[in-house]
């Protein structure tokens, strides 16, 4: 079901979702249309509850968040709206309390989604989640494929509308094609299921057709399987590390392709992969989330098999002029993805657009 409402941005947002750090895609997406919102709304109530530490200490200082939250939204003023950045499992649950409070209070809740793994699988807490939230609320997804497999799993009876995540990137610069060596480029929370080690697997494939060729990985690696296959690879990988967003930009404007072979349950429209198209380059990934969505059938690849990446990579480059054109595609991609919505209005129950 898509049906927007129409009617004014609210004037009081209760603002409650994960915010880096830890630095992962649905935290500084959070944190980013946060910055949005806050320069077009009066009065922003900020509820982090991302939680702290692990085991026992993360669930209470979780569990602490959501009561502060649950605060929050009794105590907004009339004609309210409340924003909930949705986790992926077992989260679900802290969150379903403040969703119910806010129905109650006959506030507007926008409910924001970021992961996969309540579609591929049915989720108690998601059913009456769609139970609890009513005609005057919002569900809102990533893409038009996350919607459709959201409508498929669940009855629903609020308002259904889509805002991409390409909407808190800014389009990189347009430059000059780079010329050269083949240089990869591979960003995430660096691990076995993102993809990371089949993207070093496949570099090492593509350099037995060509020993020039390298692969540079950016973001944090606390996995051992990943952290033995860089130190395999040796001088063909180089591994910077934790980046900001200018490094992470530095790192993808010096490289050719972005390799993303994730097989991450939670997958949906990675920030990573629109950051790379912004930029102008082309993307090889897995067919998780709504990634079929955003690229081209021969960008995809169905696991993360080093040899069927490094061959997708070399379909990629062949002729003269493969590197102007795979950037001028990928930032069409890029633009296509942020057409015809208001990301305010849409977080903040406001019409939006889709």
């Amino acid at each position: 079901m898509e049906r927007v409402t129409d009617g004014p941005t609210s004037t009081t947002v209760a603002w409650i979702g994960p915010l880096p750090a830890p630095v992962h895609g649905a935290s500084l997406v959070t944190a980013r249309l946060l910055d949005r919102v806050r320069g077009e709304v009066a009065d922003v109530r900020v509820v982090d509850v991302m939680g702290s530490g692990t085991g026992v200490r993360h669930v209470l200082t979780r569990a602490a968040a959501h009561l502060r939250a649950l605060v929050v939204v009794l105590g907004l003023p009339t004609g309210s709206a409340v924003y909930v950045s949705l986790f992926g499992g077992l989260g679900l649950w802290y969150q379903l309390p403040v969703l119910a409070a806010a129905r109650l209070r006959g506030l507007r809740v926008v409910a924001h989604h970021h992961s996969y793994a309540y579609l591929t699988a049915t989720a108690v807490p998601m059913v009456l989640i769609t139970r609890v939230l009513g005609r005057r609320d919002r569900h809102l997804f990533l893409s038009r494929t996350m919607r459709a497999a959201f409508e498929q799993r669940y009855a629903s009876r609020a308002e259904h509308a889509v805002l991409s995540n390409a909407h808190v990137v800014d389009p990189g610069p347009v430059g000059p094609a780079r010329d050269g060596d083949l240089v990869l480029v591979h960003v995430s929370n660096l691990g076995v299921s993102k993809g990371s080690v089949a993207a070093v697997e496949a570099c090492e494939v593509l350099r037995e057709r060509d020993p020039r060729t390298s692969l540079t990985l950016v973001g944090p690696c606390g996995d051992d399987d990943t952290a033995a296959a860089i130190a395999r690879a040796g001088e063909a990988v180089r591994w910077l590390g934790p980046r900001p967003t200018a490094g992470v930009n530095e790192a993808l404007d010096a490289a050719d392709v972005f390799l993303f072979p994730s097989s991450y349950v939670n997958e949906a429209e990675p920030l990573v992969v629109l950051e790379a198209l912004s930029r102008g380059v082309p993307v090889i990934a897995t067919r998780r989330g709504a990634l079929p969505e955003l690229l081209p059938a021969d960008w995809l690849v169905e696991g993360p098999d080093p040899v069927e990446i490094a061959a997708r990579v070399e379909a990629l480059c062949a002729g003269p002029t493969w590197r102007a054109d795979a950037a001028t595609r990928a930032r069409a991609l890029f633009a296509a993805r942020r057409a015809d919505a208001d990301p305010v209005a849409l977080v903040t129950a406001g019409s939006g657009g889709l």
